[in-house]
């Protein structure tokens, strides 16, 4: 989010989390000890309300696949899912293209 312009610090300022409310993951196989890997992230899905993460994570520059996952997030402001501000929600959408 840092690269999109984003900072953690000012949204929790303004109020607002982004607690995990989901995640699942499916492994394929080990990566070893002192490997070195890449997490590939992508936007499955995002609203103002909710984004959803896809990851793949390989072995650095190898194709096969150790593991796959998703995370999905809400926002929330005092407890309560709320709606992303436009501040943040527009920096996000370009994110994801």
């Amino acid at each position: 989010m840092r690269t999109l312009g984003i900072d953690l610090n000012e949204m929790m300022n303004d109020g607002i989390l982004f607690p995990i409310i989901e995640v699942s993951a499916k492994f394929h196989m080990p990566a070893k000890f002192d490997d070195e890997i890449e997490i590939a992230t992508s936007a499955e899905a995002l609203t103002r309300a909710k984004m959803k993460f896809n990851y793949a994570i390989r072995r650095r520059g190898e194709q096969k696949l150790l593991a796959e996952g998703s995370s999905t997030n809400v926002f929330t402001t005092d407890g309560k899912i709320c709606r992303l501000p436009e501040k943040y929600f527009s920096r996000l959408v370009v994110g994801s293209d």
